[in-house]
């Protein structure tokens, strides 16, 4: 009899776990497109759910499954995000233009990670410009920057080091999903071969107590006596 937890369409469902990887990685992409949040947001949370149910799901072990979910966990978090910045840096290489500007205030966001927002002033503007740039904690007020800008503002604009980090940030983004695939792929496999060795004990097992069951006799077990024990006859 069949594994009632483990699915009718075992292969199906194996098949479409680097699906919902890459739906991780296209949601990360998507997310550098201010109006495209929202498709990223929702390809994000599909993946990364339907990831981690077809992975458990066919891993019948709870030590396979514990030992999955610590492994997948960073490059399911790492994959998304930097997919993010290196399509804003790869958007920016290709369309952007660079302006010279100075940094004039840093705003400190303190959350789970503490991140740092800079406004800066364009050369020959008398006003700040109202956007805020990411930037980081070695940034400073009064230092000179590179800004470049999306000229139909597809991406938010970034500082000019961080533009020509893109494809260190994309080497890493195919790395975290190369490692996503090939954990969860791997996790499968194992529990695939953890659930066909289970199904070959069952039959064994059942085959060895029917055995035991016919050479006891039913009868015997019932009535509590042994199958060849002697009867005295009735004295007279």
């Amino acid at each position: 009899m069949a594994d009632p937890e483990y699915p009718r369409r075992p292969v199906l469902t194996a098949l479409s776990v680097p699906v919902a990887a890459l739906l991780l990685f296209a949601g990360g992409a998507l997310g550098s497109f201010s109006w495209m949040l929202v498709p990223s947001i929702v390809l994000c949370l599909v993946g990364g759910i339907w990831l981690l149910v077809a992975v458990m799901a066919l891993s019948p072990s709870v030590i396979l499954r514990a030992v999955t979910m610590v492994l997948m966990f960073v490059p399911m978090i790492g994959a998304p995000l930097s997919a993010m910045k290196a399509s804003q840096a790869l958007v920016l290489q290709a369309r952007g233009v660079a302006r010279p500007a100075v940094i004039t205030r840093i705003a400190v966001h303190h959350g789970k990670t503490t991140t740092y927002g800079c406004t800066v002033r364009y050369d020959g503007s008398a006003k700040a410009a109202a956007d805020a740039i990411s930037c980081g904690r070695y940034d400073r007020v009064g230092d000179p920057v590179q800004v470049v800008r999306d000229p139909e503002g597809l991406v938010d604009p970034e500082f000019d080091g961080q533009v020509r980090a893109g494809r260190a940030a994309a080497v890493l983004a195919v790395a975290s999903e190369i490692a996503l695939i090939a954990l969860s792929v791997s996790a499968v496999g194992v529990g695939g071969v953890i659930h066909i060795v289970g199904r070959r004990r069952k039959p064994a097992g059942s085959a060895m107590r029917a055995r035991s069951t016919r050479v006891d006799g039913p009868s015997s077990s019932r009535e509590g006596k042994h199958p060849y024990s002697v009867v005295s006859p009735p004295q007279e």
